[in-house]
């Protein structure tokens, strides 16, 4: 048999569209992204695994809140149904304000690590390990901003007035009660310029004294934090705020036995109120509120409340116990390897302009 090869016809060149264009890179990741979701992913994987670690707010910044954002002139004040509160700061330091809401967190951790001690001071590494504690960044702007921070919580003398009904029923006589306190007595502290390391004169030789009636407060209550968490919402300080808050409600509802409880968002002792919110409009309130606990609930797997769908009622559940957690920070002990010295032995005398050493010491003022 004989093969015979034709030629195929020849077919027609198909028309040519546009090429596809390259798709556009899509823009990097910032670094803060990437922390932030990091840090999300901690605290989420530390309450998974159980590996959670303490940290404790004073009981009054759990019932008042700083202000979001820095505030023109020297005075505060707030109201928390029948309680109002007032901060007066000192003259050039003004009021404390956003992430100055985490130096009491940290001092009521570190005084709880150091031992509770009755002369109220704690002694500590360096103030980087205070950045550290927060995952905050180390570089010399951000001690500058610690300093800052030190020095308005230093500088604020606090006021609480009970003004709930209180009259005698024969005379109508009213009953004034309040108190007033500062929370730290003197900070003796070095101030890095520049991320170097920690040299032989300052290892070990910073202390923070509190004033006597804020130390009395922390060994008689403190409510138990997730640090994790707070290191993750330490950039948003509404939800900062509503997590503490929420964290202690719900601490409180297992105390107590209490299976749920329905908090109120708007009014003088709704939810707001408490947070200090000043947004006015309900609508843009809510719309506040709704992303902050989506925040909180992103952070707090297993967070136990939720706002209800008409967003006028928070919804409080009993709260898991940390299970084995404990308070940790970093160049915190109760046994520092030095004895706590005024100031660091054989230190030349130009270091204190050299690398900027923190020095506030407030009058001793007799307390009950």
């Amino acid at each position: 048999m004989q093969l015979s090869l034709g030629v195929l016809p020849e077919e027609a060149p198909l028309p040519l569209g546009p090429l596809p264009s390259t798709p556009a890179p899509k823009p990097p990741i910032s670094v803060i992204t990437r922390n932030k979701v990091l840090r999300i992913a901690d605290a989420i994987e530390a309450r998974r695994d159980d590996k959670q670690i303490l940290a404790f707010s004073p009981e009054d910044f759990i019932r008042f809140g700083l202000p979001y954002k820095r505030i023109e002139g020297s005075r505060y004040e707030r109201r928390n149904g029948g309680v109002r509160y007032v901060i007066n700061a000192a003259e050039g330091h003004g009021v404390p304000f956003g992430q100055d809401r985490l130096l009491p967190i940290w001092l009521a951790t570190a005084y709880l690590l150091c031992g509770q001690p009755e002369d109220g001071v704690i002694q500590f590494r360096s103030a980087r390990d205070i950045l550290l504690a927060f995952g905050l960044p180390t570089g010399g702007s951000k001690h500058l901003a610690l300093k800052d921070s030190l020095l308005r919580i230093s500088h604020a003398t606090l006021y609480v007035y009970d003004e709930r009904a209180q009259k005698d029923g024969k005379t109508g006589d009213e009953r004034l009660k309040f108190y007033s306190y500062n929370i730290i007595e003197e900070v003796d502290l070095w101030i890095h310029k520049h991320e170097t390391q920690v040299n032989q004169y300052t290892l070990w030789q910073n202390f923070i004294t509190l004033s006597a009636r804020f130390a009395k407060s922390l060994r008689t209550k403190v409510m138990p934090l997730d640090l994790a968490t707070v290191r993750a919402l330490k950039n948003n300080p509404m939800a900062l705020d509503l997590y503490v808050w929420q964290a202690h409600r719900s601490w409180e509802l297992r105390q107590k036995g209490i299976k749920s409880v329905g908090v109120p968002i708007f009014g003088p002792e709704g939810l707001l109120a408490q947070l200090g919110s000043q947004v006015l409009d309900e609508a843009k309130a809510r719309q506040l509120l709704r992303k902050n606990q989506r925040l909180v609930e992103g952070v707090w797997s297993g967070c136990p409340n939720h706002l209800t769908h008409d967003g006028n009622r928070l919804v409080l559940r009993p709260a898991e116990d940390l299970k084995e957690a404990k308070p940790a920070l970093p160049g915190v002990t109760s046994r520092p390897p030095v004895t706590r010295l005024r100031a660091a032995a054989g230190a030349p005398p130009q270091q204190a302009a050299d690398e900027g050493r923190l020095l506030v010491r407030r009058p001793p003022v007799e307390e009950e």
